[in-house]
């Protein structure tokens, strides 16, 4: 792995968000964020599920030339969980705004 993928690597796992890893020019995730999304849109004590809209920081200039990819990924993850009856209505309609939010990135 060259010097820019070990940095961006490192950059993404002190954000929490993935591990990622560069391999012939392609974004490839090796670790899902499975443990990321359910602590965040955990229900309060009152059982009511936060209502925080996504706000993704922009992204370090060393991971720029896999913005574009990983944006597309994010929002294809949002749209499958809004599109899922495995889900509760309501964290469907936070997972269609995420969907929206991570769509207007690519913009």
């Amino acid at each position: 792995m060259n010097a820019h993928a070990v940095r961006l690597e490192a950059e993404l796992r002190r954000r929490g968000v993935l591990t990622a890893r560069e391999a012939a020019d392609t974004l490839r995730v090796s670790q899902p964020t499975y443990d990321m999304t359910p602590m965040r849109y955990r229900p309060d004590i009152e059982g009511r599920l936060p209502d925080q809209p996504l706000a993704p920081p922009p992204p370090p200039p060393e991971a720029l030339p896999f913005w574009t990819r990983a944006v597309v990924m994010a929002e294809g993850f949002w749209s499958r969980v809004a599109g899922t009856p495995l889900v509760s209505p309501a964290f469907r309609r936070i997972a269609e705004r995420n969907a929206n939010v991570v769509a207007a990135l690519r913009r």
